[in-house]
């Protein structure tokens, strides 16, 4: 896509470049670098692109060189975790300076119930597409609580396994335009609690869709990883963790809660109250302003 023609022309009339993910960074780090284009400023925002927790050595040593290429063609790599922005101003003490921390944030103002009612939510909620969700615990989490109505949004079960009785699969991704905001949203506001059993990877997996939720008043489990973004989301609190990532850690956990009005009452108004205070994205927005614009 950046090789077209009208697409290139525009990069090479630009004076400031802002990339929406690593992958798209990277992508234009390689480009201004081959097609030797200089006098750009090219701000990377980033999720995962220090997570070198890769098997293959041929593709731990790819992503080292495609990282130390992407920092020295761009002007800033903007974290969104403070658990990754910990982890690559270490590795890369030369470069610290072009790494900066402006952590994830959403629309507040969108998503948001102002009518939350735990007594008509019965479905728990599951979303997620990465290859960082680990769906083989969910399924099994799933099976362990069948009494429970679950709605999976994803598409990274295939519809032709034997899907438990109890669940109702949605073929649901966002960046493929197949599911919108509106009809996360709705799904969010009848769900009763939202569930997020993830890899341990020092990305954030599960990050924007915990936010989504805890802003709309849905209580989060999801499990602790070493990416878990921001230690300013208290456990027991604002969300819950699960930091012994077994299935009946996962199945108790989740049973009880689920049948615990006060609790879920008290981590939903914890959560509503933490997102819409430190993570709204007019917060976001102000220092990214600031990291583009006055040289941060």
């Amino acid at each position: 896509m950046l090789l077209k023609k009208d697409c290139f022309l525009k990069i090479k009339d630009a004076e400031i470049i802002v990339a929406t993910n690593h992958g798209i960074g990277v992508s234009l780090a390689l480009l201004l670098f081959f097609r030797r284009i200089k006098n750009k400023k090219l701000f990377v925002i980033n999720s995962g692109l220090f997570d070198d927790n890769l098997i293959s050595f041929l593709k731990s040593k790819s992503r080292k060189i495609l990282t130390q290429l992407t920092l020295n063609n761009s002007n800033k790599i903007i974290c969104t975790s403070k658990k990754e922005y910990k982890f690559a101003i270490n590795k890369f003490n030369k470069e610290k300076n072009k790494i900066v921390l402006n952590p994830f944030c959403v629309d507040t103002a969108f998503w948001v119930d102002k009518s939350i009612n735990f007594l008509e939510k019965e479905q728990i909620l599951f979303v997620g597409n990465n290859e960082y969700r680990d769906i083989e615990k969910l399924i099994k989490i799933v099976e362990g609580l069948p009494k429970i109505n679950f709605k999976l949004v994803t598409s990274l079960i295939d519809e032709n396994i034997n899907i438990p009785k109890n669940v109702k699969l949605i073929k649901g991704d966002w960046n493929k335009s197949i599911i919108n905001d509106d009809d996360l949203k709705s799904l969010y506001k009848k769900s009763r609690l939202t569930i997020l059993p993830v890899v341990n990877t020092l990305t954030s997996s599960g990050q924007s869709v915990a936010q989504q939720s805890m802003s709309m008043g849905t209580p989060v489990v999801i499990n602790l990883t070493k990416g878990f973004w921001d230690e300013e989301i208290i456990d027991g609190e604002d969300i819950t963790l699960v930091k012994r990532n077994e299935l009946d850690v996962w199945i108790n956990t989740v049973e009880k809660l689920y049948n615990d009005k006060d609790r879920l009452e008290k981590i939903s108004l914890n959560g509503v109250q933490k997102i819409h205070k430190n993570f709204n994205l007019d917060i976001f927005n102000k220092k990214m302003f600031d990291i583009v614009f006055k040289n941060y």
